[in-house]
C-alpha cells in the first residue's frame, strides 16, 4: 500500500540545507528560537484578537457576534501563519507559494 508512488510525494527543498551544520542529537525540538517565535506569534495574534473583540463590542455587535467574529479572525490568522511556519530560515515572501499543494488545499478548505 505505502510502496505506491502516490504516497511518496517529493517536496521541493529549501535550497540551502547542506550549508547548515546538522543539529545535535541532544538538542530539543523546542529550542530557544522556536520558543521565541511561538511566543511572539501567540502574543501578536492574541492581542490583535482581543482588540478586534473589543472593537466589535463597541461597534454595537452583541456578545455572540463579537465572539464569532473573533473566532473567524483567529482562524484566518492561523491559516496565514501556517505559511510562515514552513521554513525556519526563509520568509514566506521568499518561498514559492505553490510549492506545497497539500498545505494550500488544506488552507483553502479551512
Amino acid at each position: 500500500m505505502f510502496s505506491d508512488p502516490v504516497f511518496f510525494i517529493e517536496w521541493p527543498a529549501e535550497g540551502d540545507e547542506l550549508k547548515h551544520p546538522p543539529r545535535s542529537p541532544a538538542e530539543s525540538i523546542f529550542n530557544r528560537l522556536m520558543i521565541e517565535r511561538v511566543l511572539i506569534s501567540a502574543i501578536t495574534i492574541g492581542v490583535l484578537a482581543f482588540i478586534v473583540f473589543q472593537w466589535l463590542l463597541h461597534r454595537g455587535f452583541n456578545l455572540d457576534e463579537a465572539r464569532n467574529g473573533t473566532l473567524l479572525l483567529m482562524v484566518l490568522f492561523e491559516n496565514v501563519h501556517v505559511f510562515n511556519c514552513r521554513s525556519e530560515t526563509h520568509s514566506v515572501l521568499r518561498m514559492n507559494f505553490f510549492s506545497n499543494p497539500i498545505l494550500l488545499m488544506g488552507t483553502l478548505a479551512a
